[in-house]
């Protein structure tokens, strides 16, 4: 599923798996701003990192001499998040921890991103986590603005 979020310029539809911008439209002259997502050559579009961005060594960490295996760029991307508050000018999604994310990424976490009109014709993105567990975690995300005139 994805939705849609617009102003008097633009038009934003976000999906739902990864909660990655899927198009960003000119109202006025129909052009998209995003790359076409041409699987040939990189099949992604604006995809969502975290908890970490690039790589670990070997593909794994260690956590209390547990290993953990997580591929590139972490899981986010992948996982479908909730849409948890949507208005014709922003949508808030979330992403919690489960049993799947804990076998790569061993922390309790709330993983929100959100899509927000600032002042016409820009839009930001923001994201906000929350560790729910006793212990230090450790995430990086990796996000992208736009300004467009």
């Amino acid at each position: 599923m994805a939705v849609k979020i617009e102003n008097e310029k633009l038009f934003v539809t976000i999906n739902e798996h990864g909660a990655e911008l899927a198009s960003l439209i000119n109202k006025n002259n129909g052009m998209n701003y995003l790359w076409s997502g041409d699987s040939k050559y990189w099949g992604r579009k604006s995809p969502v990192l975290f908890p970490i961005e690039g790589a670990l060594k070997d593909g794994k960490m260690f956590v209390d001499g547990k290993e953990y295996r997580m591929g590139q760029h972490g899981f986010a991307r992948d996982m479908d998040f909730e849409v948890k508050k949507l208005t014709k000018e922003s949508a808030c999604f979330e992403l919690k921890s489960n049993t799947e994310t804990q076998e790569k990424y061993p922390y309790d976490f709330i993983f929100r991103l959100m899509t927000i009109w600032r002042k016409s014709p820009y839009f930001s993105e923001g994201m906000d986590s929350l560790s729910l567990g006793l212990v230090e975690s450790y995430f990086l995300y990796a996000l992208y603005f736009w300004s467009l005139t």
